[in-house]
């Protein structure tokens, strides 16, 4: 687990820098948010870089922008990750967001995360819209459950279904997705958005085949009185590719406990557990037999979602959010 306490070790010196340098203008889970990025990546924090870009985005943001102030640093984080100029992805970002806007594909802040999406992904805009079908066919079999905050993930499903080209129709792939949920929900996983979104995940070509695993491991865990927790469940669906089993609970509680005693940051319990999911994710799986690259690519592009996801939730401040 050395790789995993220098995550750890990483992601606290991030969380002291940025809590610093920005104080009051910066929330506590924003902080742990884009100090686990750079943690996670391997990148080094440069606070006069990361200052550099955030700054020079914000004055080319409308002033009518509904991008909040720690969603732009998330942002900020994840162009300085991703890209090899970050201060000229500014402008192809921004370029993105408008073409959705102008496409009347999606309005309110979760555009500025496809289009963070877009060009990280250098996917084509046209993906958007095919997102969006599903999207609209999800939402009318649950429309009071979910919201735009899920959005990057239905995205995310829409694209690999593409490049796998399974699925190509959104109602085949609503079909999967309500059979997963119900027969999760089935077996004790707690009904709700995480839960979808996991039920999305197994919809995949490269996680399809693990949906029995989950269920089986879950219960193993339950009978260990170690309950995975509905913030949880995309960690654990990524989890369940690999050969993790009930004797490792001590380990992974281990871990957990580590996290909320070492971070020093005033969280819920709740997101913590998820941050040290994240981090032992990135730990475990490469060792993990049958666990190859592409899955590993996914895993970390599905934890950046999450990310997304959780930073939307913290900006809006709404109630039923992710």
């Amino acid at each position: 687990m050395d790789d995993y306490l220098d995550i750890l070790r990483v992601f606290e010196d991030n969380v002291s820098k940025l809590k610093k340098r920005y104080r009051w203008r910066f929330d506590s889970k924003s902080i742990a948010l884009v100090s686990l990025e750079f943690a996670l990546s391997h990148q080094p924090l440069d606070l006069n870089l990361f200052e550099r870009v955030s700054q020079t985005l914000s004055k080319k943001l409308s002033p009518f922008s509904t991008l909040k102030q720690s969603e732009q640093y998330f942002i900020a984080a994840s162009l300085i990750i991703k890209t090899d100029d970050p201060l000229a992805a500014i402008d192809e970002f921004l370029t993105q967001q408008k073409a959705l806007i102008k496409e009347g594909l999606i309005k309110e802040t979760v555009s500025y995360y496809l289009a963070l999406m877009l060009v990280e992904k250098h996917a084509p805009l046209s993906c958007v819209g095919t997102a969006n079908q599903l999207y609209r066919r999800l939402k009318h079999r649950h429309g009071f459950m979910l919201n735009r905050t899920i959005f990057p993930f239905v995205f995310k499903i829409s694209v690999e279904q593409q490049e796998n080209k399974r699925l190509k129709d959104e109602q085949a792939i609503v079909e999967v997705v309500e059979s997963n949920y119900d027969e999760l929900v089935k077996h004790g996983f707690k009904a709700g958005t995480h839960l979808y979104v996991m039920s999305m995940v197994f919809s995949l070509p490269a996680f399809s085949s693990h949906l029995s695993h989950a269920i089986q491991l879950y219960k193993q865990l339950a009978n260990a009185n170690f309950i995975i927790e509905p913030e949880q469940y995309l960690s654990f669906a990524i989890l369940s590719h690999s050969s993790f089993e009930k004797k490792h609970v001590i380990e992974l509680e281990m871990l957990v406990n580590d996290l909320l005693k070492r971070t020093k940051i005033k969280q819920d319990k709740k997101l913590q557990k998820q941050l040290a999911m994240h981090m032992l994710l990135i730990d475990y799986l490469p060792h993990q037999t049958g666990v190859n690259q592409e899955v590993l690519t996914l895993a970390y592009e599905l934890i950046e979602v999450e990310h997304m996801a959780i930073m939307s939730a913290v900006s809006s401040s709404s109630i039923g959010l992710y």
